[in-house]
């Protein structure tokens, strides 16, 4: 059976590598909005589950976190069809056409 002080730290280091997915590469998908919201998310799930022993607490913070890598992961924009496209609709920005 695992102690509550295990089941602590095993959680952190969880919540820790979910938090570090959401900042992996984030300059390159949504920014650190995401990560924020997920470092907030994994604290609250932690103070609500270990400090506040509040089952809705920790739920609504899970909900958040699941929102959180939800957000990080959606498209940014509509990719190009092909990547000919791409480089013609660049060449078509730059000239002004």
């Amino acid at each position: 059976m695992i102690n509550s002080h295990n089941l602590l730290i095993v959680s952190a280091l969880f919540l820790l590598a979910a938090v570090a997915a959401l900042a992996f590469r984030a300059q390159q998908r949504r920014g650190y909005g995401p990560t924020v919201v997920g470092l907030a998310a994994s604290l609250a799930i932690l103070i609500g589950k270990f400090y506040l022993e509040s089952a809705a607490t920790m739920y609504a913070a899970v909900g958040i976190l699941i929102a959180a890598s939800i957000w990080n992961s959606w498209p940014i924009g509509p990719a190009p069809a092909c990547p000919r496209c791409a480089v013609s609709d660049e060449l078509v920005k730059e000239r002004g056409l």
